[in-house]
């Protein structure tokens, strides 16, 4: 299956070289970029391995070969209690979909999760072990769906969902329901403010102590460690951030994590934003971007 998955692949390719169309020839636009002028911060070995890719390939976030290796038709049931449909993890559990998604949709999303969280994507949240224990409390800062805590909810003490889209967070109450009695989903932002609509994580853990804070939100994790100044400096907890939103993000984050005594390390391969691709232009440096996907930063006193 793999094999036909890859063949197919590379026929879209050649299709799309044929008519020459707009993904094909930015395509064309980021091989020159790697063959003149790569970023100093890709080793020859990594570059070697996009540019491999994108010969037979069309671009895209992911251009490694495990990109193309999930296969697997996702199978959607629809809950007849509550008119969602949901679909079963790798870990056994209901997984629901927000309301309104149309199937295609729903196997886009859940297929792209899959190549997301591959253990060799820079998307993988657990490119690195993590401590977890029936002693870890988990913040999802930006879940979305759920899946990070859904994989772990078994093995913790409690899980603090941070989402404010009304139809995630309704489909969030439907995945976890089995675990209630851990599971505190909260309807605000997070970042370095208190109102009616947002809240630092300062102020909401004023009591509680995480042990795992996992940022994915859009661009606005800045705000989100501005908020979380004393949790960071007490190095409670164990930090999972996105670093791919904006440009220089991961090089900002290690640092400040660095200078707070946190050790850290970065996943593996890159993430490329193109601004006339994504749209993202007013947050990159060059039109040709490629960034690290996570960091994660451990207190020092923990390792």
């Amino acid at each position: 299956m793999k094999i036909i998955h890859s063949l197919q692949s590379r026929l879209d390719y050649y299709c799309h070289k044929i008519a020459k169309t707009h993904k094909y020839l930015l395509g064309q636009k980021v091989l020159a970029f790697l063959q003149t002028s790569p970023p100093d911060y890709i080793s020859k070995e990594e570059k070697d391995i996009i540019i491999e890719f994108l010969k037979h390939h069309l671009i895209g976030v992911f251009n490694y070969p495990f990109a193309k290796e999930y296969t697997k038709k996702i199978k959607f049931t629809k809950d007849r209690k509550n008119g969602l449909y949901y679909m079963i993890t790798k870990e056994g559990h209901r997984m629901y979909m927000k309301r309104g998604l149309s199937k295609r949709r729903m196997q886009k999303t859940c297929a792209f999760l899959e190549v997301e969280q591959h253990q060799q994507s820079p998307h993988n949240y657990c490119f690195e072990p993590l401590a977890i224990s029936s002693d870890t409390v988990i913040a999802d800062i930006g879940s979305a769906e759920g899946n990070f805590g859904l994989k772990f909810i078994d093995k913790i003490k409690k899980l603090y969902l941070f989402e404010v889209e009304p139809e995630w967070i309704e489909a969030l109450e439907a995945t976890f329901e089995p675990w209630k009695d851990k599971v505190v989903i909260v309807n605000r932002f997070v970042g370095n403010k208190d109102d009616a609509q947002t809240v630092k994580l300062d102020t909401f853990f004023n009591t509680i102590k995480p042990t795992l804070l996992k940022i994915d939100v859009e661009g606005a994790e800045k705000d989100v460690f501005a908020g979380a100044e004393r949790l960071i400096r007490d190095g409670i907890a164990d930090v999972l951030c996105c670093t791919y939103h904006r440009h220089g993000d991961d090089v900002a984050f290690t640092k400040y994590m660095e200078d707070k005594n946190y050790k850290v390390t970065h996943s593996q391969k890159f993430m490329l934003h193109i601004s006339e691709y994504s749209g993202w232009g007013t947050r990159m440096k060059s039109p040709i971007d490629f960034r690290r996907g996570l960091i994660h930063a451990t207190p020092k006193e923990h390792t």
